[in-house]
């Protein structure tokens, strides 16, 4: 159930009085300018920290894969106009995040986004494995390489599988290693009070 062990969400903010989310104790961080004011509104970061930490309560239905664990949500990402739009995330309010992880005892820190190569974030990312501290990022599919930082050898790249375990096979080779996690028909807490399957 990850009982006390220490993960750090890096996303978009969360709503953290979500029915399967309430009473967990999560931290929180802010590190997108003016990110106070959507914070407990951002769906991905709500879906995630749900994802990995939600508790099954009745008014919510949704249980996550470790609902003990000490969760921390640092936002560096937020939404552009119009709200339908992806999150975007800079180079600057990542590379403070996982610094913030680093340096506040995280044992994990789960990164669910992509994007080009950055120095500084590689190099963060790799104090962060000399640590000690498991960083899982996903892959970005459909794409001819698996984006950046999960195709760095100091994280691990998550692809995902459909609820029969299959696998869409990307066109890239490397890394060599891929962890294969339920990513298809996901049902995730969104604000405010409803839950949404992910696709």
């Amino acid at each position: 159930t990850g009982r006390g062990v220490p993960v750090a969400v890096i996303d978009t903010g969360t709503a953290t009085d979500h029915p399967a989310l309430r009473g967990r104790g999560i931290q929180t961080a802010n590190f997108v300018d003016g990110g106070e004011a959507s914070f407990a509104t951002d769906r991905h970061g709500t879906a995630v920290a749900g994802v990995i930490g939600a508790r099954a309560v009745a008014e919510a239905g949704i249980a996550g894969v470790a609902p003990d664990a000490a969760l921390t949500v640092a936002k560096a990402c937020w939404y552009p106009e119009p709200i339908p739009a992806k999150a975007r995330c800079s180079s600057w309010t990542l590379a403070k995040a996982v610094d913030f992880a680093i340096n506040g005892g995280a044992r994990a820190i789960n990164l669910s986004l992509g994007g080009p190569p950055d120095a500084l974030l590689g190099r963060l990312l790799t104090a962060a494995e000399q640590r000690g501290i498991t960083v899982v990022a996903a892959i970005r599919e459909g794409r001819d390489e698996p984006g950046f930082p999960a195709a760095l050898d100091t994280v691990i790249p998550v692809i995902a599988c459909d609820p029969h375990g299959r696998v869409a096979w990307p066109r890239w080779h490397t890394p060599a290693f891929v962890v294969a996690a339920p990513g298809v028909e996901i049902v995730a807490p969104t604000p405010p009070d409803r839950s949404l399957p992910l696709s």
